[in-house]
């Protein structure tokens, strides 16, 4: 139980510091809601999605877009640093190139490179099925994962990767509008929002995965989205931000 909980069960709902706990968690606290939902709807309602997909992986596992890229033809960009995933992401596009840009860096704060740690691949039939997507700048997200691999320590490498910032991946694909931003990029998901410009690019919805942040990034990240104008519910490990939903045809 939050501290807030129990100071919530302590005090009289007609009290003041009742009234302004409840006002200052309700701002900042999404809430619940069926992601799938959401973009089904948006699918559904909105033609012609042009995507920006930050941490594409190989473009199926566990990829909450996948479906509506094949199948809805959506076009867009999908960003991957690491070249044994990205060379599975563009063969699990094969045949709907023509509508997809393919980025074989990590979005960052400058251009250039970068140390990114990850997984070494292996044949090991006793890992988790998703032990390939674990990938970030940052080691110690890595090793959160100990409990489900134990020796994960022994398995970690560090790769040098390249590195683009957000407008000049913009900028070198020639993108027009961003209608949807999908950002999974294992701990960095809030260092990737705060390099958008929300004033130029509005994107109908950005998902983010928040599970690897720290409780004062998630925070602010929900702080920087509201402030910018979404909407703001979360699902699991998952967070979807609807700025409005005005398709054009």
């Amino acid at each position: 139980m939050f501290i807030k909980d129990i100071l919530l069960q302590k005090l009289s709902p007609n009290s003041f510091v009742y009234k302004c706990l409840r006002y200052f968690y309700s701002w900042w606290v999404p809430k619940e809601c069926d992601i799938s939902k959401i973009l089904e709807g948006y699918a559904n309602s909105c033609p012609n999605v042009f995507f920006v997909q930050i941490g594409s992986n190989d473009g199926k596992s566990g990829d909450p877009i996948h479906k509506y890229i094949k199948g809805y033809g959506w076009c867009g960009i999908l960003v991957e640093p690491v070249k044994s995933l990205f060379e599975k992401l563009t063969q699990n596009y094969i045949g709907i190139h023509d509508r997809l840009s393919f980025e074989n860096s990590a979005i960052s704060h400058t251009q250039g490179q970068a140390s990114f740690y990850r997984l070494k691949d292996t044949t090991d039939s006793s890992l988790p099925l998703w032990y390939d997507q674990l990938g970030s700048f940052d080691k110690s997200v890595i090793l959160k994962h100990k409990d489900q691999i134990p020796n994960i320590e022994t398995m970690i490498i560090e790769d040098k990767v390249n590195t683009i910032t957000f407008e000049s991946l913009i900028t070198k694909h020639k993108v027009k509008k961003v209608n949807l931003i999908h950002i999974d990029t294992e701990g960095f998901d809030y260092q990737v929002l705060k390099m958008i410009n929300f004033t130029r690019h509005k994107p109908d919805i950005v998902l983010y995965e928040h599970k690897h942040l720290s409780r004062k990034e998630y925070k602010l990240s929900v702080n920087l989205m509201k402030r910018n104008g979404y909407s703001v519910c979360l699902q699991k490990g998952d967070t979807i931000c609807v700025r409005r939903i005005k398709c054009v045809q």
